[in-house]
């Protein structure tokens, strides 16, 4: 079911009310791209009853995605999550995750996106089966999950006060590290050598200012969503994403383009939220 326009925000009006006031701002200042992903979304017929599907895991319900379109699937990694979380919310509903990448451009020569965004690039999770940041809000279909991000910004804020977690990260990426190592093909023995020491130094590098500088501060990080289309998992994932110059040097920006900044994308949600109590108000 397609959503009219009398149930969206321009963009006009949008443009100077959804600037977040307490994110780093490497993400921000898409709103435009937002609201035509939003309206695209739920402009398709099966969208409402497989973003049902699956959040209530109905064996039986078939998928229907757009032709050559990323879509909603019965299952993806983050569903029922078996990994090691680095951290879970006191209510037990979010995860934080590592990513499975290093941040290192130069491990990945042939495919440097594979990169992570950061030196330190987390994600949060729900446990709840929800798809992605736009089907959290349609009012026509009686969905209302947007505080969700706010809930998932302040699990990672919570987490990342405990020094405990913080080394937790540091092991991970230094794990990120290894395995990008060992699996790499493309090395002679020398390469292989001077790659290894690199690696070496890289990890020290992290753990010196994650740990022992223990400079990273919460305002340092910025949150990012792929917003359907351009997600590449079907399951609700916020990007936790450390923004200093020193921790992004050798990690990828070729995925900034697409990541919306998520303080950006829930208050987007909260203006459709504004204007269909206004409506039903008026009505």
């Amino acid at each position: 079911m397609s959503q009219t326009s009398a149930n969206q925000p321009t963009t006009e009006n949008l443009t100077e009310a959804t600037q977040p006031s307490s994110s780093p701002s490497m993400f921000t200042g898409k709103i435009d791209q937002i609201h035509s992903q939003y309206v695209k979304f739920w402009a398709h017929e099966s969208a409402p009853g497989d973003v049902a599907g699956y959040r209530n895991a109905v064996q039986s319900h078939v998928y229907t995605p757009p032709p050559g379109k990323q879509w909603i699937k019965a299952s993806t990694p983050f569903t029922e999550f078996k990994g090691e979380p680095l951290a879970e919310s006191g209510d037990g509903k979010l995860l934080l995750i590592g990513n499975r990448e290093s941040f290192d451009e130069e491990q990945y020569p042939n495919d440097r996106k594979k990169a992570g965004m950061s030196m330190v690039h987390l994600m949060v999770i729900p446990k709840e089966r929800l798809f992605n940041g736009l089907s959290l809000f349609s009012a026509p279909h009686g969905i209302d999950d947007i505080d969700i991000i706010d809930s998932m910004i302040s699990m990672f804020r919570e987490a990342w006060e405990d020094r405990t977690v913080r080394e937790k990260v540091v092991a991970h990426q230094k794990k990120a590290i290894d395995d990008r190592h060992k699996d790499r093909t493309d090395l002679d023995e020398v390469a292989r050598g001077k790659v290894l020491l690199r690696c070496e130094e890289l990890k020290q590098e992290l753990e010196r200012l994650v740990l022992k500088e223990d400079a990273l501060k919460f305002e340092d990080f910025a949150f990012g969503l792929h917003l359907w289309p351009e997600n590449s998992v079907g399951h609700l994932h916020m990007h936790v994403i450390a923004t200093p110059t020193e921790f992004r040097k050798y990690s990828t920006k070729l995925h900034e383009a697409k990541t919306k900044d998520a303080y950006e994308v829930k208050e987007y949600l909260e203006s459709l939220r504004s204007q269909a109590v206004a409506g039903h108000q008026n009505a």
